[in-house]
């Protein structure tokens, strides 16, 4: 029985992404130009991907894919939380809407996050 799971959610900024795990302090380690990285899984499977991040309290790492999808082995939340895993991508999906926002037209941006959710306030000049 495989215990790979793939989260849905794309990794579409590679750089965006680095820039969250060392905030979070996180290892994250890329493949090289034309390679690819793999980790291993429960009973010995194998994922190969572009990136691999091991989070602190997960048994297994996630792998990033060449399209961006988040494999991943947890076990049901017995081998790794899925709390740091929604913290991680709750920033860095704030590091993406960021990124994109004109800060010509802003004068602040302001980040509450509560219970999952992701409020963005932005005051005009």
């Amino acid at each position: 029985m495989s215990h790979i799971s793939t989260f849905k959610h794309k990794v579409s900024d590679i750089n965006a992404f680095k820039k969250v795990c060392l905030a979070h302090g996180i290892d994250i380690k890329e493949a090289k130009q034309g390679e690819s990285i793999s980790g291993n899984f429960w009973k010995d499977q194998t994922a190969r991907g572009v990136a691999k991040v091991q989070l602190s309290k997960w048994r297994y790492p996630l792998i990033i894919c060449e399209d961006g999808s988040i494999l991943y082995d947890n076990f049901g939340s017995q081998t790794g939380s899925m709390d740091q895993f929604g913290d991680l991508l709750q920033d860095y999906n704030i590091e993406v809407v960021k990124q994109k926002v004109d800060t010509t037209l802003w004068d602040n941006i302001s980040i509450e996050k509560e219970n999952g959710d992701i409020q963005m306030k932005l005051t005009i000049y």
